[in-house]
């Protein structure tokens, strides 16, 4: 007698920590670029300034432009190589429900609302990942996607 059922894996989904990772060295390519630009202005900008953490909007134009290459960098890494820099050296990918790529509505729901409303619930929706089985944060659960290790 045959056996016909299929065995399905279930995908290696990235935890809490090693995402955490992956964000601290994308942080520090974006801090370099913004160092670059800063450079190139002629202005000064000190490393201990940080980066431009999501919802810290103030007066400052350069802010907003700081901001808006922040989103552009996550969604457009996000589109075309399914990792911003960071994941893919940790070789991590973000993926939709069925495995595959994510489209463009729910890359930029997930770059723009649904991290907006990770940290705004005072970084609740990013330590999700620590309880959730598949490892979603909230920003995850809003967009359908999943990041797994390849």
């Amino acid at each position: 007698m045959e056996n016909n059922t299929k065995e399905t894996t279930e995908p290696r989904y990235a935890g809490f920590w090693l995402r955490l990772l992956a964000l601290i060295l994308d942080g520090m390519v974006i801090n370099a670029v913004f160092t670059f630009i800063y450079i190139i202005m002629g202005k000064e900008r000190s490393f201990l300034s940080g980066s431009v953490a999501f919802g810290s909007f103030s007066g400052n134009p350069e802010i907003y432009i700081m901001q808006l290459v922040q989103w552009l960098y996550y969604i457009l890494m996000l589109k075309y190589f399914g990792a911003s820099l960071g994941k893919m050296a940790l070789k991590m990918r973000v993926v939709s429900k069925n495995g595959g790529e994510l489209d463009w509505v729910s890359i930029i729901l997930r770059e723009t609302v649904g991290k907006f409303l990770s940290g705004l619930i005072l970084g609740i929706g990013y330590l999700m990942v620590a309880w959730n089985p598949k490892k979603q944060a909230l920003h995850d659960q809003i967009a359908g996607s999943y990041v797994i290790l390849e």
